[in-house]
């Protein structure tokens, strides 16, 4: 009877094509932002577009690789300053690929911050850093290259 159980629970347990296990590479020159590492929830991420896509399981070792690269991570900023107004923006620009099976599929993610300052200075003319802005653009940029997968 045993047997037969077990026979039937393994018939039932999907194939081994179905499990995959992500890398991340970050190929760019930043390794932290705000303290905390740039690949911070990138696995996890990918891990929930792929069970949500695709419907294949997670798994450390076994399965096929996805492998997510983090290509370029761009901030431009602009500053207008009319007599002691200051009105600047910040821009965040991540841009990933996601290489699994024959393919690699690119995304891009984009954010924005504004800053409205009257009669300070801003120090060092720089917009302060969004930590949020910079994890919705990562975030919007994974989201972007999955759909085409």
């Amino acid at each position: 009877m045993l047997n037969l159980l077990a026979t039937v629970l393994f018939a039932l347990a999907p194939a081994d094509s179905t499990f995959f296990h992500v890398d991340v590479v970050n190929n760019t020159k930043i390794e932290k932002v705000g303290g905390r590492d740039i690949t911070f929830g990138v696995k996890e991420t990918v891990e929930e577009y792929i069970i949500e896509q695709k419907g294949y399981s997670p798994k450390d070792s076994s399965g096929f690789t996805v492998t997510v690269y983090i290509d370029s991570v761009y901030s431009p900023q602009q500053m207008l300053n009319i007599m002691g107004i200051q009105w600047l923006r910040k821009d965040y620009i991540v841009k990933t690929s996601v290489a699994f099976n024959t393919g690699v599929w690119e995304g891009t993610g984009e954010r924005r911050t504004f800053v409205f300052a009257m009669f300070l200075n801003v120090e060092n003319g720089e917009v302060p850093l969004n930590k949020k802005a910079f994890s919705k653009a990562l975030q919007a940029s994974l989201k972007d290259a999955s759909k085409k997968f």
